[in-house]
């Protein structure tokens, strides 16, 4: 039987106290050689050196990085210098990658429970005149004239979104035209589109402007949403307001936050045009 010094090595159950993992994730690592004890005795126990610490050091880093063992495995098996340069630089631009991922997440969470609050507080009979910030939207016109068409185009226009990473606390909104409201047609719903505070990449968008907007809300299904636009176009005409061209159907409150169609809550704005 082989004579160590046991002062210069470390058991196993050291090496994953001071590591904090367990004995089984090191065995597990000695089976697929990708950090194996520096001595094993006949009697089975085994010893890792100090220096090994750093091998694992780095294993944990990269294992943080989701990087699959066997890669870990080539890089500690044939690492240099500047090998880990490399890596260090692939990882870095994966890193920053998954933090603007994470941003964007934290944005959005941020804004829909400013969404959520606004429709919780959001007085259903009230009409009147509110200021509104300037937005973005990233459009798509709408062809089909029935449901069936109307859930294939949104099914299209969500594919785009997410392809572009565009995502609105909204959901996706509909945008009607002031010559189909004051018709009596609620439901000519042609243009849909996402609203975003920040200004988008590399996609086509149009600014709803800042100003002041007429604004009512409608809660329930948006089959009956022509009561609350018929509300909103008499506060209009009995205030002599004159209105702009677009009606915009904002979502506070939808199948996200509420289980029935009933609770559902819809912002509904149109600019007041200038004098």
């Amino acid at each position: 039987m082989a004579i160590i010094k046991k002062e210069r090595y470390l058991t196993t159950g050291e090496f994953a106290r001071l590591t904090g993992v367990t004995k089984h994730t090191l065995f597990h690592y000695d089976a697929i050689g990708l950090l194996c004890p520096e001595v094993k005795l006949d009697n089975g126990y085994r010893y890792y050196t100090f220096s090994q610490l750093d091998i694992f050091e780095i294993i944990f880093s990269l294992k943080e990085l989701n990087m699959p063992l066997q890669e870990i495995k080539a890089y500690v098996d044939g690492r240099t210098p500047e090998s880990l340069l490399k890596l260090f630089e692939r990882e870095n631009l994966i890193i920053e990658e998954r933090m603007q991922k994470l941003r964007q997440m934290q944005r959005w969470m941020k804004e829909k429970a400013d969404c959520i609050q606004s429709g919780i507080s959001a007085p259903p009979e009230d009409i009147r005149v509110r200021h509104e910030e300037k937005r973005y939207m990233v459009l798509s016109g709408i062809e089909s004239s029935d449901e069936m068409g109307w859930s294939i185009e949104i099914g299209k226009f969500l594919d785009y979104c997410e392809e572009h990473g565009i995502r609105s606390p909204y959901g996706i909104s509909c945008r009607q035209n002031l010559a189909d409201i004051m018709e009596g047609t609620y439901d000519s719903y042609r243009t849909l589109y996402q609203l975003l505070s920040a200004k988008p990449k590399k996609v086509a968008y149009e600014v709803r402007p800042e100003g002041d907007y007429v604004t009512a809300y409608h809660k329930g299904r948006w089959q009956d949403i022509g009561m609350a636009y018929r509300r909103l176009v008499r506060y209009a005409q009995d205030n002599r307001i004159e209105l702009s061209e677009h009606f915009y159907e904002d979502y506070l409150l939808d199948g996200l936050t509420v289980q029935r169609e009933e609770d559902y809550l819809t912002k509904i704005i149109c600019m007041v045009r200038s004098a």
